[in-house]
């Protein structure tokens, strides 16, 4: 924390990146692609750790972003996880998809929703709407109005995500995994 409030860990990190557009907007996408599963193997056996998966999403929540631009591709990249891997996930929870083990889906599960939250916390944070984010084009940047200063409009504080049932303890049942599957829908139509 600094000045109470909480502060990205790898703040030192994109500090380096930052003065070179392409790069950093190269490091945020493949941050926020190491949420993604399926993009990390072609095989059904990758695995994320859901404290990695929070750790990235919280840093890449208190980022000191430079310009609006940089906060749209995280948006961005979170919206085209969700449209591929996450309408995936929503299948396999609704069909009863055998696949995969029930804790490997609960864990995903978890993860799609601190990305759901973090696009949230983004959008709130930085005073976006969904109809603004959409806009975005990552072919087409450099335009003046992503090029603004990225002004916090709200403090976000610290987040504790209440709607992840799960995201602190572990599973101790069959139960408590479905739970956290229930969890997910609600979250992935929002997007």
């Amino acid at each position: 924390m600094y000045n109470g409030e909480p502060v990205s860990l790898i703040a030192s990190l994109y500090k380096d990146v930052k003065t070179k557009k392409r790069v950093r907007t190269k490091y945020l996408r493949g941050l926020v692609n190491q949420l993604d599963r399926d993009s990390q193997s072609k095989g059904a056996t990758a695995r994320i750790e859901v404290d990695f998966a929070r750790f990235i999403v919280e840093n890449l929540l208190y980022l000191e972003y430079g310009v609006i631009e940089e906060v749209f591709t995280v948006i961005y990249t979170i919206d085209r996880i969700i449209s591929v891997t996450g309408i995936t996930l929503l299948q396999t929870i609704e069909t009863g998809d055998t696949t995969e083990s029930i804790r490997t889906l609960a864990q995903r599960a978890i993860i799609f929703s601190l990305m759901i939250g973090l696009k949230q916390y983004l959008k709130m944070a930085f005073n976006l709407t969904e109809a603004r984010c959409r806009a975005f084009d990552p072919k087409r940047t450099g335009a003046a109005k992503d090029n603004k200063p990225a002004l916090r409009a709200q403090s976000v504080g610290v987040v504790d995500w209440p709607e992840i049932p799960y995201l602190e303890t572990s599973f101790e049942n069959d139960a408590q995994m479905h739970e956290q599957l229930e969890a997910v829908p609600p979250f992935l139509v929002l997007c």
